[in-house]
C-alpha cells in the first residue's frame, strides 16, 4: 500500500496501539536531468552541445526525476521577458508528465527553433501534487517551481 499526502505514519507502538503519530508532509521536488533535441519526425536525439538549425520545427526531450515524496505531475516552462511575445510571463509547454517518487520520466514538447547565434536559455520545471491532465493556465500559474536548468544553445 502506498502512502499518500495526508496519511499518518505509525513510527512506534505496542500491542495496545498506544502510538506516536506524525503527519506526512508532501514534498514537491524534481530535477531536469537531461535535455536533448531532434528535428521533428526524425529518430535521432542530439545533445544540446550540437548546433540546431534555425526556423525548424523540433522536439526537445526533457528527462525529469521526481525527487519529492508524492506522485507529481510536471510541466516545463520558458520565461518570456517584458516586451517579447506578451511577456513578462512563463510560457508552459503543456506536455505534462506524471512521475512517482524516486522515478524518472520524459516530457517531449515541440518548438520552432529561433534566432541565429549562441545564447543561454533557462528552462523551468513546475510541479503539482498528484496526477492531472489539466493544462489550463489557471492551474499552472499557481504551480510550484521546483527546478531550473540553464543551457548554452547554438542555432545556425
Amino acid at each position: 500500500m502506498k502512502q499518500l499526502q495526508g496519511d499518518i505514519a505509525i513510527i512506534e507502538g505496542n500491542n495496545e496501539l498506544n502510538v506516536q503519530m506524525i503527519p506526512i508532509t508532501a514534498i514537491l521536488a524534481g530535477e531536469i536531468i537531461e535535455i536533448m533535441w531532434r528535428v521533428y519526425g526524425t529518430a535521432a536525439w542530439r545533445s544540446l552541445s550540437e548546433a540546431m538549425p534555425i526556423n525548424t520545427y523540433m522536439e526537445h526531450r526533457f528527462k525529469i526525476k521526481n525527487t519529492g515524496n508524492v506522485l507529481t505531475t510536471f510541466d516545463i516552462a520558458s520565461y518570456i521577458p517584458a516586451g517579447e511575445y506578451g511577456g513578462p510571463a512563463f510560457r508552459f509547454c503543456r506536455k505534462l508528465v506524471t512521475i512517482p517518487p524516486g522515478e524518472e520520466g520524459y516530457s517531449i514538447p515541440a518548438f520552432e527553433s529561433g534566432k541565429t547565434g549562441t545564447f543561454y536559455h533557462t528552462w523551468y520545471l513546475f510541479a503539482v501534487a498528484g496526477e492531472t491532465a489539466d493544462t489550463s493556465y489557471l492551474l499552472w500559474r499557481d504551480a510550484t517551481q521546483v527546478h531550473s536548468k540553464t543551457v548554452l544553445v547554438t542555432c545556425y
